[in-house]
């Protein structure tokens, strides 16, 4: 049988053996464009960027950006956001807690948005502002002042005295006494000397040294506020993940300005910051209650139950769930974008569950 004569064709497959110098500038001519500034580099410009930061565990198949954040931004957050948020937060109380952070890098926490007292029942110790040093408690440098009307016993901390308090509601001149908490001469001659700033009469000052506690379990009370620092970091964490889940060419667009500008310069109207990311106490994953909750973290994106509007969930250890508002009415296609992750703080591991409903996560 003979072979028709025609157009023949010929295939071949050529490798590409880059050098280095040549992997080099293929990096540089490639453009890519940093979701917080916005500004087009190559890639050498950009950095990695963990979608949760590694101060809250080291977990196999961690989710990171590796050519969505440049090396400015990635900069700027490490020195202002990520180091607040994992110091100086109740996060961060929670990381000493759960013994991600180790106990010997306690007095590393300035305890400025985190004040945890002796709870009431513990006689002299009641209303003691202490620090949390596993396994037990430390009291702070303080000084304690009895309430007009009551008597109870209120303190304030070494670094709350230095920026001046006000004495208007508290019994300095009924021969009342003030009891002084110090561990060092330095420390309580420092507060000898607000005393003194005060005009109170020194022979009212005690040097208060409370009784030992029982060995045990120990009632405290931990109180903390969210500023705008804090809720920048918390917002980052969500934007990081959207960024992830649908690519920075999403995350770039109009809609995330006004979250993108949040996070990136602290730029918000007045008044918006509680529109911006909401706390909640509620559990949000199925069967966890309020005292019994899986033991990790927790990144959610969805839209909102009018689907118009674009919301991150991030709820590091399972404890406060804060909702963040990534985009108001967002305008552009509507395209399904539930996802959730859980970092498994037990086995180090990330997990990517399937979302069921609003309020239902398996």
């Amino acid at each position: 049988m003979g072979v028709n004569s025609g157009l023949l064709a010929s295939f071949y497959i050529r490798y590409l053996d880059l050098s280095g110098e040549e992997m080099r500038n293929k990096a540089r001519s490639e453009i890519y464009k940093c979701i917080y500034c916005l500004t087009e580099d190559t890639k050498l410009s950009f950095s990695k960027e963990h979608v949760l930061h590694k101060s809250f565990g080291h977990f196999q198949k961690a989710l990171s950006l590796t050519c969505e954040v440049c090396k400015n931004c990635n900069t700027y957050f490490g020195d202002n956001i990520d180091r607040v948020l994992g110091r100086d937060s109740i996060e961060a109380f929670l990381r000493l807690r759960y013994g991600i952070k180790p106990s010997e890098e306690y007095s590393e926490i300035p305890y400025n948005r985190v004040t945890i007292t002796i709870h009431e029942g513990y006689g002299d110790w009641t209303g003691v502002r202490v620090v949390y040093q596993p396994p037990s408690v430390h009291p702070l440098p303080q000084l304690g002042f009895p309430r007009k009307g009551t008597g109870d016993y209120i303190y304030f901390t070494l670094s709350e005295v230095e920026e001046g308090i006000q004495l208007d509601n508290f019994v300095v001149n009924n021969g009342s006494e003030v009891r002084i908490i110090a561990h060092t001469k330095e420390e309580y001659e420092e507060l000898i000397s607000f005393l003194k700033k005060s005009n109170m009469p020194l022979g009212m000052a005690r040097e208060f040294s409370p009784v030992k506690l029982d060995e045990g379990k120990l009632n405290v009370k931990v109180e903390f506020i969210i500023d705008a620092i804090l809720a920048r970091g918390i917002a980052k964490i969500g934007f990081n993940y959207m960024a992830k889940m649908c690519g920075s060419t999403f995350a770039c667009k109009d809609d995330f300005n006004r979250i993108r500008q949040f996070i990136r310069y602290g730029e918000l109207p007045p008044g918006e910051l509680r529109e911006t990311i909401e706390p909640s106490s509620r559990p949000l994953l199925a069967n966890d209650d309020f005292n019994r909750r899986r033991f990790g973290h927790i990144l959610l994106l969805e839209w909102d139950i009018t689907r118009r509007h674009v919301l991150a969930r991030v709820s590091l250890f399972n404890y406060i769930v804060w909702t963040i508002m990534l985009a108001k009415s967002f305008s552009g296609i509507f395209r399904e974008i539930k996802s959730c992750h859980f970092y498994d703080i037990q086995h180090r591991v990330v997990k990517q569950w399937p979302v069921i409903s609003r309020e239902l996560i398996p």
